[in-house]
């Protein structure tokens, strides 16, 4: 095949869509090129590699229904929809988001939330999907009010991509009922400056902020859209800045589809010791999820070094690197 028939192929293996205000952005120039490669297919989407897998953290040994996943027993995780406001082209949920065959129906989603209601032991639920804030507030709204009426649930987390790239999408209906009962955290998705960088998304996060819902960051390492230490530094530094929390950089999950975005040890262990350079607000915790998808901490220590993030990256798969012919210590 050549270059037009992959992107053909890649464009009916995994839905496309890029908002208004981020295709406005890429052609001001206000968005990079580095940037707009986190939703621009990309022929490369079609190499298959065993290396890769359609659900690389094993999230479906945790369901406890289609739109419930539990790993612990405090908390859990609620997939409202499918659907998102803008394609990743490295979601680690990139064989599920999308694809009408996926759609939650009703009756998926109350057996979820009856779970939550029904099991007084979960106090902290992350609401996923695809992107809620895809679905519209008459749709939303009333899921909200019914998670937030549950006496057990303390804190229910926002997962979303709205604010870098649908900003006009927090309305203040939606602020208004996020803002009630103190139960509800505002989790962004940002990887690069540019996501953070722009006066409608800064507006949007003080908006946010303004009604005193907490607002976080996660962030993953991708190969060329924030591979270095500079760019990543740049992020972290943006966010603390606009009191956003870094909280968790994630390294790359392998995958289907995706392989592109992959980066070499050598790579993350440079970001990594970089990141202890930063104030302390300003510093992420970096996480790799293993195999088994359980979340596996690191925060720089003089004292430990880089041996133990090392050897679970290469554990993970991810291709070493020398550095003057020797691995880094």
């Amino acid at each position: 095949m050549d270059i037009t028939e992959q992107l053909t192929e890649v464009k009916r293996r995994y839905p496309v869509l890029i908002p208004p205000f981020l295709r406005k952005r890429m052609e001001e120039g206000s968005y990079s090129e580095a940037a707009a490669l986190q939703y621009s297919p990309d022929n490369r989407e079609i190499i298959d590699s065993n290396l890769l897998s359609k659900d690389p953290c094993n999230e479906s040994m945790y369901k406890k229904s289609s739109s419930f996943i539990q790993k612990y027993d405090n908390r859990a995780a609620l997939i409202l929809t499918q659907k998102c406001l803008a394609y990743c082209r490295f979601c680690f949920r990139k064989d599920f988001v999308g694809h009408d065959v996926n759609a939650v129906s009703e009756e998926e989603l109350n057996e979820a939330i009856s779970l939550l209601e029904n099991d007084p032991t979960v106090q902290d639920v992350l609401v996923s999907g695809g992107d809620p804030l895809a679905l519209p507030n008459r749709v939303l709204l009333p899921i909200l009010e019914r998670l937030a009426a549950i006496d057990h649930l303390k804190v229910i987390r926002i997962h979303t991509r709205a604010a870098s790239t649908t900003p006009k999408r927090l309305d203040d209906s939606l602020l208004n009922a996020l803002s009630k009962g103190g139960k509800f955290w505002f989790y962004t998705h940002m990887n690069h400056i540019d996501d953070l960088e722009h006066p409608d998304v800064i507006s949007v996060i003080d908006r946010i902020q303004s009604r005193g819902i907490p607002v976080l960051n996660q962030g993953v390492i991708l190969g060329e859209v924030n591979d270095s230490a500079s760019a990543i530094e740049a992020l972290m530094l943006g966010l603390y800045h606009h009191r956003i929390i870094p909280y968790h950089l994630y390294t790359f999950d392998p995958v289907n589809g995706a392989g592109h975005f992959s980066t070499d040890v050598d790579t993350v262990l440079e970001i990594y010791e970089r990141l202890n350079y930063l104030p302390g607000p300003a510093q992420p915790v970096l996480v790799v999820v293993d195999s088994n998808n359980k979340k596996r901490r690191f925060v720089y220590d003089d004292a430990v070094g880089t041996q133990p993030l090392q050897d679970l990256l290469i554990e993970r798969g991810m291709r070493s690197s020398c550095t003057n012919g020797k691995m880094r210590t």
